[in-house]
């Protein structure tokens, strides 16, 4: 959440409106954002997946099984490409710009 407020104050114009379409469209909104404390997050994580993923990356692997999520969505190459791979973890995951494309695309006649 730190990194969506500190957005919403960056000097790019596009930037911090994208920000705050994020923060009022999506994060406010409880049927599309599940807010997670510390409390929340698992570190029952398959150790086959917790070797392969980065550290720096990991509390998103924490936070997708914590929210009993349904899909991961990456702007990290290296993370998708090896979810991709490796069905035995069962995640469906998407690159940010995919899945951006397909949900306007889908929810385009609403903006």
């Amino acid at each position: 959440m730190t990194k969506a407020y500190e957005l919403m104050e960056h000097h790019n114009n596009i930037v911090r409106g994208i920000s705050k379409f994020l923060h009022l469209s999506i994060l406010n909104d409880l049927n599309k954002c599940k807010k997670l404390g510390e409390t929340d997050i698992s570190n029952d994580i398959p150790p086959e997946l917790k070797n392969h993923i980065s550290h720096k990356d990991l509390y998103l692997i924490q936070c997708y099984y914590a929210a009993n999520a349904t899909l991961f969505v990456t702007t990290e190459r290296e993370i998708f490409d090896f979810l991709s791979h490796f069905s035995q973890f069962d995640i469906k995951c998407a690159l940010r710009d995919d899945f951006l494309a397909e949900y306007l695309g889908e929810k385009g006649a609403e903006f």
